[in-house]
């Protein structure tokens, strides 16, 4: 149970399901019920795959390019900085304007699996083990899928304040976690 939970955790702080909801109510506006559905679906089948994917080629393709785990946390932790300091709104807007299949991009990729998910998944298999890894993202898969689903009753619940509020304080928490991998990749390649 304690590897369960030191897997979980770090997955569960790095995906943020419940800050995923102010992007999905804007990116899936004026869209009907099917509709929604199949985002939901797309977007989580491939944040799904690539996870799954990269626990288990991640560090073969790092390794073929000369890429440490350091190095990707220092780049994916710049990429969600500036992603987190963005004026996210902006951008929703741009892409909802523009493409109509927001499950696999911009949802399942980079927002529930980015690089702060990728980081923590490849960090999880050497500390943790796969099994244990493997599981606890799929329970926050899950946990993600269910919070999408449910993103209309839980807005209404915490009001369109609220759920501005926890938009904000999500960039924020993201943008300190981006601070911590790029600090941890940094000092990873200090002490190399």
């Amino acid at each position: 149970m304690d590897t369960f939970l030191l897997s979980f955790i770090p997955i569960f702080a790095a995906m943020n399901p419940f800050g995923k909801i102010p992007t999905f109510i804007m990116l899936s506006k004026g869209l009907g019920k099917k509709e929604k559905s199949r985002v939901i679906r797309d977007s989580v089948i491939t944040a799904f795959l690539v996870g799954i994917g990269f626990i288990f080629i991640g560090k073969l393709v790092f390794k073929i390019l000369g890429i440490t785990t350091y190095d990707f946390m220092v780049a994916g932790g710049i990429l969600l900085l500036v992603l987190s300091i963005n004026d996210i709104i902006k951008y929703i807007k741009e892409i909802h304007e523009t493409d109509a299949n927001i499950g696999v991009v911009p949802l399942g990729i980079p927002l529930i699996t980015g690089p702060a998910v990728l980081a923590t998944l490849l960090m999880l298999t050497d500390s943790q083990g796969i099994v244990s890894t493997v599981v606890s993202f799929i329970v926050n898969i899950s946990i993600c899928a269910f919070v999408l689903i449910q993103s209309e009753f839980l807005t209404r619940l915490i009001g369109s304040k609220g759920s501005l509020a926890l938009a904000k304080v999500s960039n924020l928490l993201l943008a300190a976690i981006a601070v911590m991998i790029i600090r941890k990749g940094i000092f990873g390649i200090i002490g190399r």
